[in-house]
């Protein structure tokens, strides 16, 4: 009897030892804020970026001139609250009849300067790989294998939207 009693409360201050850890990992989806960061535009564009909540509204002309096209990234001294996890999800709505797209590319993620390739078949443009389609839908994107990530960069070109919403998550 005492060594069952003793037993349970060793379990116990285990388990009370080990939910600091848990409760750090935490699973499941997250929302990466995307305040914070800086539009830029290339030569012909007139991209506006507005925040709504924790997403990235877009709107106006990327460019499809040589220097053209334009973005939105966020460049940290810290790695940015997804380093280090399994996956990266770009969420996009919002995308009208009346936008118009080179070849239904909407996007480029690029992570450190390197552009990303989705894992989401139907998300996955053909005429361009490393950009999303054109359409509203979730993007998945595998960095598992990626480290200290402190830059993203959200690159628009040859497109003009309406309010594009821009949502990433993380899990």
């Amino acid at each position: 009897m005492k060594r069952m009693v003793l037993v349970t409360a060793l379990l116990a201050a285990v388990l009370v030892a080990a939910l600091p850890v848990f409760a750090q990992t935490g699973g499941g989806r997250h929302q990466f804020d995307l305040f914070g960061g800086d539009g830029y535009k290339g030569s012909g564009s007139t991209l506006r970026f507005d925040i709504d909540g924790m997403a990235l509204k877009v709107s106006g002309t990327a460019s499809g001139i040589p220097n053209g096209g334009g973005g939105y990234v966020i460049d940290a001294r810290e790695n940015l609250a997804f380093s280090g996890n399994q996956r990266l999800i770009i969420r996009v709505s919002g995308v009208r009849g009346t936008d118009t797209f080179d070849a239904f590319k909407l996007l480029k993620l690029e992570l450190n300067n390197a552009a990303q390739t989705t894992i989401t078949d139907g998300m996955k443009n053909r005429n361009g790989p490393t950009f999303i389609n054109a359409r509203n839908g979730e993007a998945v994107f595998d960095i598992s294998r990626l480290r200290n990530i402190r830059k993203i960069n959200l690159v628009f070109f040859n497109c003009t939207v309406e309010a594009v919403k821009i949502e990433v998550f993380y899990e």
